[in-house]
């Protein structure tokens, strides 16, 4: 199957294998991409993520929101996929590199809505949470939704605490995006 694939794209592959894999069934991964331009794994990556949000997007349609979200993830590429998801949904988007990060944001600027990683360092999404809650309680001031985002999502019973408005699974998904800011947030 590979060969006539490779065949119909007129390019060819050269591949040599270690002894121990000839003569049994190998899975074989290509990049549309042009190794030749110095193309990393990760842009590679970051390329393959960008065209599965813009399906997402188009698939979910045009509903757009207003307001100011803060978003806290200490892994670059999160970061930019769920700021640039929230982004197509019309917010404008402040950033914090983990928790401490978080807090502080949260204490100098006013946010309609907090999506919080939980695995971070410095401070983790837990704490961070805690004293967002305590800094708006001690100020009188109004509950900004808090949501959070983790990978470990269905394991974690720390996420069922009163204090988390809402949790989503990584990876992202733009309609489930969507469905949370629906709860919180007028469009």
């Amino acid at each position: 199957m590979i060969r006539k694939i490779l065949k119909l794209t007129s390019n060819d592959i050269n591949l040599k294998l270690p002894n121990e894999f000839v003569g049994k069934e190998v899975e074989i991964l290509v990049f549309p991409t042009d190794i030749s331009r110095g193309a990393t794994i990760e842009q590679r990556t970051q390329n393959m993520q960008d065209e599965k949000i813009a399906k997402e997007f188009a698939a979910v349609g045009s509903k757009r929101f207003s307001g100011k979200a803060l978003v806290a993830d200490d892994n670059e590429i999160n970061l930019q996929l769920i700021c640039r998801m929230i982004e197509d949904l019309g917010l404008e988007v402040v950033t914090a590199r983990n928790g401490k990060e978080a807090v502080e944001c949260r204490e100098a600027e006013k946010f309609d809505i907090v999506f919080m990683d939980i695995a971070m360092p410095v401070m983790d999404g837990f704490e961070a949470i805690e004293r967002i809650i305590k800094f708006e309680q001690k100020n009188h001031f109004p509950h900004v939704p808090i949501v959070a985002f983790t990978a470990n999502a269905l394991t974690d019973d720390r996420l069922k605490r009163k204090e988390i408005d809402e949790c989503l699974a990584k990876p992202l998904r733009k309609e489930k995006l969507t469905e949370v800011l629906s709860k919180f947030l007028k469009s």
